[in-house]
């Protein structure tokens, strides 16, 4: 029989009264009294600006610890790591996707994609078991988003946007971490590009069985997904209430 505590380990994300105040602040930025995502589920959370996006997903990505209640990832409480541990839960099990990107201009696209792998042993493993080695396999990556083998050993910099963009997204699959949290990353793009893009990164998520946590305020990018969330829903500070 499945337990109580079983059930919460195959959660990719939970969040259990949780509260954050800024240091400083008169009031709370956010207090949620739920939320939970399943392993290999994908999210779409939309809201406008200063509705508590960016603080949600700092509490989620262990750069910002409660005030109070709990964040679990992966099964585990982020708050009863230390700053170092966290640092290390995040390089292992979550991948990223910035607004603007934060690839390193003067190395190669392929340098670029293998960053995780050298700050993370868990991703390095994990990308060496999916092919006969580290640059295949993100040459396979490259090739599913589409990006053209010529750039491969460009600097990044020397590439679009719409390039850049699907070389962050291999930087955040690469060795297959459970959750990929994605911050605005279509914000740059015109419409049919963001479009493509997001079904190019549903495809990737959908096939290494990863949960994908998208936030937007662009909300016809929702339909792409099975579930959304507003913040204003669960953000109680959002609606009055505290």
């Amino acid at each position: 029989m499945q337990t109580t505590q079983d059930k919460h380990k195959m959660l990719a994300i939970r969040l259990e009264n949780v509260r954050f105040r800024w240091p400083g602040a008169e009031s709370e930025t956010l207090h949620i009294p739920h939320f939970s995502m399943s392993q290999g589920e994908r999210v779409f959370i939309s809201g406008p600006s200063g509705c508590g996006k960016s603080t949600l997903l700092g509490l989620i990505a262990g750069i910002l610890v409660p005030t109070e209640g709990d964040v679990l990832v992966q099964g585990c409480a982020l708050d009863s790591l230390g700053s170092a541990g966290r640092d290390r839960f995040r390089g292992d099990h979550i991948g990223f996707i910035f607004q603007q990107f934060n690839l390193v201009p003067y190395l190669s696209v392929v340098e670029n994609v293998l960053i995780p792998c050298r700050f993370s042993q868990r991703r390095l493993k994990q990308a060496k078991e999916q092919g006969k080695n580290l640059k295949d396999v993100v040459k396979m990556l490259l090739q599913r988003l589409d990006l053209e083998e010529t750039l491969w050993s460009k600097p990044v910099r020397t590439l679009s946007i719409g390039q850049q963009q699907r070389v962050a997204c291999a930087r955040a699959l690469i060795g297959q971490p459970e959750l990929i949290i994605a911050d605005e990353p279509t914000s740059a793009l015109d419409s049919d590009r963001r479009v493509a893009f997001l079904h190019l990164l549903l495809e990737e998520c959908i096939s290494q069985g990863t949960a994908l946590l998208f936030v937007s305020h662009d909300e016809v990018l929702a339909e792409a997904f099975p579930r959304t969330v507003r913040m204003q829903d669960i953000n109680k500070i959002e609606r009055g209430e505290s």
